[in-house]
C-alpha cells in the first residue's frame, strides 16, 4: 500500500475548504452579481482541481498496476517521472516500475511453461484438435515471441492435416473410418485360373456413424507411378445384400486383389512402384476417395524394395 505524503493531502483539504468558503462568501457578499459570479468562481476552482499533477499521474499508474495492466502502468509511471522529475513520488514510482517488471517476468515464465505443456499435448492428440488448440493460443493475448512459436507449431500441424484432409472429409461424409491398411504381393488365381503375382490389400474399416451401414463396397485403383497409368483394379463388397449390417462402433476388413499381375514370381525382383487409391461406396452414395497409399514391394515375407 503506497503511503501518500501528508502535504499532498493537506493541499487537497485546503482546496476543498477554499471552495466551500468562497461559496459562502459569494452567497453572503455578492448577492448583486447573482448566479454568474458564483458560477465563475466555481468554474475557476474546478479548473484548478482538474489540472494534471504528479499525484494524479501517479495514482493513474498505480490503478493500472492494480488492474494487472503492468505495461501500461510502467508507461504511466515513466510519464509522471518525465513531467515531474523532482517530485517526491519519483522514488515510489521507480519502486512500482520494478514491481511491474517482476510481475511481467513472472507471467512470461508461466505462459512459456503453459506453451510447452500445450506443444507436448498437441503431439499426442488428433491433428484437428491440435490445430484448434494452437489457433486459440495464437489468437490470445500472449507475449509475441510465444505466439510466434505457437504459429510455427500450427504451420506444422496444418501441413500434416493437408495430407489427411481428403480422408477426414470422406469420414465426415460417409461415417466410415479407415482404421488400417496393409499391402503385399501374392501369387493367386488369375486369368483362366493361371496363378498371377498380384498386389493385395487388407483394409480395415470402422463404422463411426450413429446408424447401421447396410451396403458397402471398397474399390482400389492401382496406379503405376513410373508410367503414370492405371495398373489394375480390385474391389470387395465388404457388406453385401446377404450380409448383416455393420453396427455403429464395429469394424470389418476388406480383402482386395488386383485384377492384373505377372505370370512369374520372378517379377518380384523388379516390381513396379504402385500407389493404391482407395474408394468407398456406401449404399445410395457415389464413390468417395478416401486416401492414397503406397503398395509395399513385399512378397513371401521379403521386402524387395530393399534388395
Amino acid at each position: 500500500m503506497i503511503m501518500l505524503k501528508k502535504y499532498k493531502l493537506n493541499i487537497n483539504i485546503f482546496l476543498v475548504l477554499s471552495l466551500t468558503l468562497l461559496l459562502i462568501l459569494i452567497s453572503c457578499n455578492k448577492k448583486d452579481n447573482g448566479v454568474d459570479e458564483k458560477q465563475r468562481v466555481i468554474d475557476s476552482l474546478k479548473s484548478e482541481l482538474n489540472k494534471e499533477t504528479d499525484k494524479k499521474l501517479f495514482d493513474a499508474a498505480y490503478n493500472l498496476m492494480q488492474d494487472h495492466s503492468y505495461d501500461m502502468a510502467i508507461n504511466k509511471f515513466r510519464e509522471m517521472k518525465s513531467k515531474y522529475p523532482y517530485s517526491e513520488l519519483v522514488k515510489e514510482a521507480d519502486k512500482n516500475i520494478s514491481l511491474c517488471n517482476d510481475k511481467i517476468k513472472e507471467i512470461y515464465k508461466e505462459e512459456k511453461a503453459n506453451l510447452d505443456i500445450l506443444i507436448k499435448k498437441c503431439s499426442k492428440i488428433d491433428v484437428e484438435d491440435a490445430i484448434t488448440e494452437l489457433k486459440s493460443f495464437e489468437n490470445s493475448d500472449k507475449p509475441l515471441d510465444l505466439k510466434n512459436i505457437a504459429s510455427k507449431e500450427l504451420e506444422k500441424y496444418e501441413k500434416e492435416y493437408e495430407k489427411v484432409k481428403v480422408e477426414r472429409e470422406a469420414q465426415k461424409k460417409s461415417g466410415i473410418q479407415i482404421v488400417s491398411v496393409d499391402s503385399e504381393w501374392e501369387m493367386s488365381g488369375g486369368y483362366l485360373d493361371r496363378p498371377l503375382l498380384t498386389p493385395h490389400m487388407k483394409i480395415k474399416l470402422k463404422n463411426i456413424s450413429t446408424s447401421d451401414i447396410e451396403r458397402l463396397e471398397v474399390i482400389v485403383q492401382f496406379i503405376d507411378k513410373g508410367k503414370q497409368e492405371v495398373f489394375g483394379e480390385g474391389s470387395d463388397y465388404i457388406i453385401g445384400y446377404s450380409d448383416p449390417p455393420l453396427s455403429p462402433g464395429f469394424a470389418k476388413t476388406a480383402f482386395i486383389t488386383c485384377s492384373v499381375g505377372f505370370k512369374s514370381d520372378l517379377a518380384a525382383l523388379n516390381l513396379p512402384s504402385l500407389t493404391a487409391r482407395i474408394f468407398i461406396e456406401p449404399k445410395g452414395s457415389d464413390k468417395i476417395l478416401f486416401k492414397e497409399v503406397s503398395v509395399k514391394k513385399t512378397y513371401m515375407g521379403m521386402d524387395f524394395d530393399k534388395k
